[in-house]
């Protein structure tokens, strides 16, 4: 026998539907509000607010950066008045590099140094590593950076162009740095630095990867530090120094110049070299300007040297430009990039004689307008020139793949005083058919926009100084540029 229907709902008082239809209605809109709250956090996310945050693509961080940088850059420009004038001083009469092997109990490197900074990643920077590394006495690869979440060390164990440095026998002194996606990352290191355990295997790691690949050292390269005491950098290169020279290898540092993250002074005893990074006077966060104008290089060995010994410094001199939007945010470009840029939109590039670096302005397809400011080879050659009349240890070059060509007919020259009334500045003239690729963009979309042909420059020498005064580019050289498109964007 079968069992009755039951009615859920037949009653007769409604007082209890009415509570059923209150509380459906109540949780009902609850679900409605979370949905709501769901949806405007997720476009949140995607298109990121209009809030202040200390970074350097806030307006009202740009422009407390700007404000100091100008003011520094005003003090500078009255106190110095450039190379030259330093170059014909007292100052420089019995400053000049000696050609002979350096004092070294480590390794026998020949003084002055002629480095260079290597990303194997770039494509550019292979091809100038096959064509240019019989320049070098030093090489340095960009081997091994701090892992965010691990707090220890990736090795990059895929170094392109492994033969040619094994072959050429240029010792190589391997980097370690805190750069992390997009920019350099201070909190993993800081909690490294703060952890005698942490600490201790990083060393550990550091000596094992040295030792296993058979280098001659180190290159600590650590910025954006979150650190309240410069103390806690030195003790960390106090004990690497220890380990490293007991096993008789190098350790070198770059250090940024006007920083109170470094304590020159203290840092110099535990390094055999100190790179003073002299570039990036205006950069990506800044305003437009020149990258590394030779008042600022001039102000920066003026300070370094006063707490360490000037054969002990490497002045690490740029090779790159930047290319800045109006109101936005600059974007690194190299030689070549800033060349096809120029040549694709019919600017004039200027070299600016108070600066000794070039510019120039364009509008993109958008009708934005950009202003691009870079360095060539007769920025790279003065530079030096003024490096050997200041008696420092050599210099370095960020980085391959991004520089002038010309710059490796000279690059390991004697250019001090007394060798350089010699100098061929016909090699600064012209600049040779090459079929080097050079990648711009992300994507898998390929656009040829530059093709390689030869360039002239008209050069203009200060036979007093010895020093590039003036240059016209008559015929743009150019190299195969290759635009990637097609870059899915993040979400």
């Amino acid at each position: 026998m079968s069992e009755p229907h039951k009615q859920v709902f037949l009653t007769q008082s409604p007082t209890r539907w009415q509570r059923f239809k209150w509380t459906f209605r109540i949780v009902l809109f609850v679900v409605i509000l979370l949905l709501v709250i769901l949806g405007v956090a997720v476009m949140k996310q995607l298109f990121i607010p209009a809030m202040p945050q200390l970074k350097n693509d806030n307006g009202e961080y740009t422009a407390i950066l700007n404000n100091g940088r100008n003011a520094a850059i005003s003090a500078i420009d009255k106190k110095y008045e450039g190379f030259g004038k330093y170059i014909t001083g007292k100052a420089a009469q019995t400053k000049h590099i000696r050609y002979v092997s350096k004092a070294d109990s480590l390794r026998a490197i020949i003084a002055p140094l002629r480095a260079g900074f290597y990303d194997a990643s770039d494509e550019q920077a292979y091809f100038s590593l096959k064509n240019n590394i019989s320049s070098l006495n030093m090489l340095l690869p960009l081997w091994m950076t701090i892992d965010s979440t691990a707090d220890t060390i990736i090795v990059n164990t895929d170094i392109r162009g492994q033969e040619i440095i094994k072959a050429s026998g240029v010792p190589v002194v391997a980097v370690v740095s805190n750069f992390s996606g997009d920019d350099f990352n201070g909190t993993p290191l800081h909690r490294i630095l703060n952890d005698n355990g942490k600490k201790e295997r990083l060393i550990n790691q550091i000596i094992k990867v040295i030792q296993l690949n058979h280098f001659a050292g180190v290159n600590i390269d650590f910025e954006e530090l979150q650190e309240t005491s410069d103390e806690t950098l030195v003790s960390f290169m106090r004990d690497l120094y220890a380990r490293m020279h007991a096993l008789k290898l190098l350790v070198t540092q770059d250090v940024s110049p006007f920083n109170s993250d470094y304590n020159y002074k203290e840092l110099a005893k535990y390094n055999d070299y100190v790179f003073l990074m002299a570039y990036d006077e205006h950069n990506g966060g800044s305003e437009p300007g020149p990258i590394s104008s030779q008042r600022y290089i001039e102000a920066a060995l003026d300070e370094a040297v006063k707490k360490v010994d000037p054969h002990k410094l490497v002045l690490a001199i740029a090779g790159y430009g930047y290319d800045w939007p109006k109101g936005d945010k600059g974007v690194d470009v190299t030689y070549a990039e800033a060349l096809s840029i120029a040549s694709e939109s019919d600017a004039k590039v200027v070299f600016d004689t108070d600066s000794y670096n070039l510019h120039y302005s364009y509008s993109d397809e958008n009708n934005v307008e950009h202003t691009v400011y870079f360095t060539d080879a007769a920025t790279n050659y003065n530079t030096m020139r003024f490096a050997s009349e200041y008696n420092v240890g050599g210099v370095a070059l960020w980085r391959l793949g991004s520089a002038d060509s010309r710059l490796w007919s000279f690059y390991n020259k004697d250019l001090s005083d007394n060798a350089v009334d010699t100098f061929d500045y016909n090699v600064l003239n012209d600049v040779q058919k090459s079929y080097d690729v050079d990648y711009i963009g992300e994507g898998e979309i390929l656009d040829v926009i530059s093709t390689p042909s030869p360039g002239h420059i008209n050069i203009t020498k200060d036979t007093a100084e010895d020093l590039v005064s003036n240059e016209a580019y008559e015929t743009m050289p150019s190299i195969f540029v290759i635009k990637k498109y097609g870059k899915k964007p993040k979400k």
